[in-house]
C-alpha cells in the first residue's frame, strides 16, 4: 500500500504543453498533457523498511515498477492509468522467515479536470480537480509454505477504492511550485481494510542549467527539485478490530534532479524520512530511491 501512495499523487496544469516540461518527482495527480496528446511515465521504486520497534527484526524491502499513461481527453480534461509491477519481501529475523510476492499490484484511473487558469507577463496558474478508483487488480490472496501472505506483503488489497483531491501549480521562468491534497478511502475486503489515507505533497523545481534562456530554440535543462510528501494513515482493521501497531504520520523530504530535453524528462530523487509518528510497532522506512522517465506524444 506504501508503493501506491508514491504513484498516485505529479503537478504542473499547463492544458497545451508542447513540449517536456519540468514537474514533481514522487506524486502524480497532474503530469501535464495537451489535448489530444498522450504522456507515458516509465519509473522505478526501490523502498527499504528495516527499522523495526518490535523485538521480531522485521526487514522488509519492495521493488515497485509503476507504468503511468496520460491521456489528454480535452483541453481541460486528462485520463490516467497507472499500472505497477511489485517485488515484495519480508524478512522476519527472530523466526528466519522470508515471505515473498511479485507481480501485477491493483491498478489505479484517474480523472484531472482543470477548473483555474492564468497567465501574465513571466508567471503562469493552474488549478485542477480529480477523482479516480483503485482497482483490486492485484493477488490478495497468494501464500507460500507458511501460509497466507500478511496482508502488507498480498500484491494487492482485494478492495475498491475511491481517490479524489486537488492539485495546484505557478510557473515562473527559472522555477515552479506544485502541491497536491488528496484522500483515500479505503474500502473492505476478505473481512480486512487498510486505513484511510491523507497526503499532503509539494514540490520546488529550480533551474540550474542554462542559467540565461536563449532567444532562439528549445535547449535541454537541468533543474533541482526539492519536495516534501506528507501522509497520514488511519489503523487498519481486520474483523473489525483496530490494529494499534499500523497507521500513524510520515513526512518526507525528497531532493532531486531533472534533466528535461524537447519530448523526454530524466530524473533521480531519493526521499528521507523527517517525521514517522506511528502506532505501535508498525514498520518504519529507511528510505526510497526514485528513477524514472517521461515521454510525450
Amino acid at each position: 500500500m506504501k508503493a501506491l501512495r508514491i504513484l498516485v499523487s505529479c503537478a504542473l496544469l499547463v492544458a497545451h504543453v508542447p513540449h517536456a516540461v519540468a514537474a514533481p518527482i514522487s506524486f502524480n495527480t497532474a503530469l501535464p498533457v495537451h489535448a489530444g496528446g498522450m504522456l507515458f511515465r516509465g519509473q522505478g521504486v526501490w523502498m527499504r523498511m528495516h527499522d523495526d520497534p518490535s523485538s521480531m527484526g522485521r526487514e522488509m524491502d519492495v521493488a515497485a515498477v509503476p507504468s503511468t499513461l496520460v491521456y489528454g481527453a480535452t483541453s481541460k480534461l486528462a485520463l490516467m492509468g497507472v499500472f505497477p509491477y511489485l517485488d515484495k519481501r519480508l524478512e522476519i529475523k527472530s523466526t528466519g522467515a522470508v515471505r515473498r510476492a511479485s507481480g501485477l499490484g491493483d491498478i489505479m484511473t484517474v480523472g484531472r479536470y482543470e477548473v483555474f487558469a492564468r497567465s501574465s507577463a513571466g508567471q503562469t496558474s493552474r488549478g485542477a480537480v480529480f477523482a479516480g478508483l483503485k482497482w483490486p487488480s492485484g493477488r490478495n490472496d497468494e501464500s507460500d509454505a507458511l501460509g497466507v501472505l500478511p496482508p502488507s506483503v498480498q500484491l494487492g488489497s482485494g478492495s475498491y477504492d475511491p481517490i479524489f483531491g486537488t492539485v495546484w501549480s505557478v510557473q515562473w521562468l527559472a522555477f515552479q511550485v506544485d502541491a497536491d491534497l488528496s484522500y483515500r478511502r479505503n474500502t473492505h475486503a476478505d473481512d480486512f481494510k487498510f486505513g484511510d489515507s491523507l497526503e499532503q505533497n509539494i514540490s520546488l523545481q529550480y533551474r540550474l542549467w542554462p542559467r540565461r534562456l536563449e532567444a532562439e530554440g528549445l535547449p535541454s535543462f537541468l533543474y533541482g527539485v526539492l519536495e516534501a510528501n506528507s501522509v497520514y494513515q488511519a489503523k487498519n482493521q481486520a474483523g473489525g478490530v483496530a490494529d494499534d501497531d499500523s497507521g500513524g504520520y510520515h513526512l518526507f523530504l525528497t531532493p532531486g534532479l531533472q534533466w528535461v530535453s524537447k519530448r523526454t524528462v530524466f530524473e533521480l530523487a531519493a526521499q528521507l524520512p523527517a517525521v514517522q509518528s506511528l502506532n505501535g510497532a508498525a514498520l518504519k522506512t529507511d528510505y526510497r530511491l526514485i528513477g524514472s522517465f517521461r515521454l510525450w506524444f
